[in-house]
C-alpha cells in the first residue's frame, strides 16, 4: 500500500496531539503517612494525592537539613508567599531568572531538572523550566507533582 509523505504527516500530528496530556506524577493517597511511605519524609496527602516531597528543594529534603540546610531560592512558578512561608528562600543576589528550555525527549527534560536543581539550590539563581508553551509546566519544585509531556 502506499503512503503518501502528507498522510504519514497527518497520522504523526494527530498522534502527537493524542500523546499530549498532564502527568500526574502524584500517588492518589488517604493520609500522610501513605505519602511518607510511597514518597519521602516531606510529602503530605493534600486534596487526595501526595505532594512533592522536594518542592522546598532537592538536596535539602534528600540529604536532610543538617547536611544541606539551605532551601532552594524562588521562582516566579512560586506563589507570592513562598518565601514567608518556608518553601523557598528569596534569592541573595539579584539575578533575573534564567528559564531553562527543556525540550520533548526524556534526556532533554532529565537534564533541565538536574540544571533547575543546581542553579536554585546550589548556585541560589532563580530559575523554571521553560516548554515553549506557557500553559505547560515542567517546573522540578511544582507543589502538585505535575507536569506536561
Amino acid at each position: 500500500m502506499f503512503v503518501s509523505t502528507y498522510q504519514k504527516v497527518v497520522v504523526q500530528t494527530c498522534l502527537l496531539i493524542i500523546s499530549v496530556q498532564l502527568s500526574w506524577a502524584s500517588i492518589p493517597c488517604q493520609d500522610d503517612g501513605m505519602c511518607v511511605e510511597k514518597y519521602r519524609t516531606g510529602s503530605k496527602c493534600v486534596a487526595g494525592f501526595c505532594s512533592n516531597p522536594f518542592e522546598s528543594g532537592c538536596l535539602h529534603r534528600y540529604l536532610g537539613a543538617d547536611k544541606f540546610s539551605k532551601l532552594r531560592v524562588c521562582n516566579s512558578n512560586d506563589p507570592p508567599n513562598a518565601a514567608e512561608s518556608k518553601i523557598c528562600l528569596n534569592s541573595p543576589f539579584d539575578y533575573d531568572e534564567i528559564r531553562i528550555l527543556s525540550g520533548n525527549w526524556e534526556s532533554s527534560m532529565l537534564l533541565a531538572w538536574v540544571m533547575q536543581i543546581v542553579l536554585s539550590e546550589l548556585a541560589g539563581v532563580p530559575s523554571t523550566i521553560e516548554s515553549g508553551s506557557p500553559e505547560r509546566n515542567f517546573n522540578f519544585y511544582d507543589s502538585k507533582n505535575s507536569f506536561d509531556f
